[in-house]
């Protein structure tokens, strides 16, 4: 029997749309197995990850309170000193001269003194003898009035010799010394020498930077938290940090700075940690990994296991009538568990908490034991 073309296949599409049609209605009326839980409150944990640049933290430019000429050079870049330590020595001569000087005329203002005193004291009982004689009418007003006179110019020498003097001799002679100590530079910290700008036989000038120093017993990770994250740190907060440059090896450090003020090119807040280094294997510079852990009581969140995305959309799956309704939500900060909810769900509606991956809105659902 012949059958039209058009007929033949008039009736091969109906027949593949009754079938497709009848395999789509079995799935569907199919129930799929699924485990179920409460949205409500949870204690979050997890871990934030900040990473940044090692550096000092602490460091110096060592410049001379002098002008003069370097006599002495004790140190060489990349050389260990201690807090204190003599890093060079400018020419002492001059100054030496100076003190001697000084110390000469301070020997002079005390022997004036002295010589003032013993003046001051015969003048004084010289004055206690006519005091007596003239009470008795023995010596003159004369006399007595001459008398007074000396003891009064002997007294306002000796105050003299005792004042301006003295002070100033002892005043030159501490100036001096002074000189003489800022004349060794010293180094303001335990720290490696960075940089050297003199050698021996140079003059330096006042205030002009010699010798920079870098401290690298305890470095400092400077790094940036974002705002969704910055709240969740504490400073004090103990932190491990890693670096690729010394695989293997996690250092212990504490955040000691959390900015108030975001960054200017994006919603981020500086952050440093502290970090130690006492065995020195760390390096200005290099980059390191902070894991800071963390702990927060949510009011609403849940298990990581009932999320799903779909284009940058997240949303999970409410259990209602026995059936999987998909439900967009808004989320916040994702634990290692669970994660915090913004906003799409309430407290005590029962969600699904586990796959099958290939559950459809408007599944019928079995909760399984």
């Amino acid at each position: 029997m012949n059958i039209p073309k058009k007929a033949l296949l008039t009736f091969l599409c109906f027949y593949l749309t009754v079938f497709i049609a009848g395999c789509g209605n079995s799935q569907s009326s199919e129930s799929k197995n699924v485990k179920s839980g409460i949205a409500g409150s949870q204690k979050i944990s997890g871990t934030i990850s900040v990473s940044g640049i090692l550096d000092a933290e602490q460091s110096a430019a060592v410049s001379s309170q002098l002008t003069g000429t370097v006599t002495t050079l004790n140190i060489k870049e990349g050389q260990a000193v201690r807090k204190g330590e003599v890093l060079l020595s400018l020419d002492k001569r001059d100054l030496s001269l100076q003190l001697q000087l000084a110390q000469s005329n301070y020997r002079k203002s005390v022997e004036a003194v002295n010589q003032a005193k013993i003046s001051y004291d015969d003048a004084q009982k010289a004055y206690n003898r006519y005091q007596e004689l003239y009470q008795t009418g023995s010596v003159s007003q004369q006399d007595y009035e001459q008398i007074t006179s000396k003891l009064n110019l002997a007294k306002s020498q000796y105050e003299t010799a005792q004042g301006s003097g003295l002070d100033a001799a002892q005043n030159s002679i501490q100036t001096i010394e002074n000189n003489l100590d800022k004349a060794d530079l010293k180094s303001p910290l335990d720290g490696v020498i960075a940089s050297c700008n003199v050698t021996p036989g140079e003059s330096v000038t006042t205030g002009t930077p010699i010798v920079s120093l870098v401290s690298e017993q305890n470095l400092i990770l400077n790094g940036n938290i974002s705002e969704s994250m910055v709240n969740y740190l504490k400073v004090g907060q103990k932190v491990d940090i890693i670096t690729d440059s010394v695989p293997g090896t996690t250092y212990s450090g504490t955040i000691i700075f959390i900015s108030p003020v975001s960054v200017s090119t994006g919603q981020f807040f500086p952050v440093k940690i502290k970090v130690e280094n006492a065995n020195h294997t760390l390096r200005i510079g290099m980059t390191g990994s902070a894991s800071i852990k963390y702990e927060i009581n949510a009011p609403l969140a849940v298990p990581n296991t009932s999320l799903f995305q779909q284009n940058g959309s997240d949303y999970v799956y409410l259990i209602k009538d026995g059936k999987a309704v998909r439900t967009p939500l808004k989320l916040g900060l994702a634990g290692d568990a669970y994660t915090v909810v913004i906003s799409g769900l309430n407290p005590e509606e029962q969600i699904i908490v586990s796959e099958p991956l290939n559950i459809l809105d408007g599944d019928s659902v079995t909760i399984s034991q």
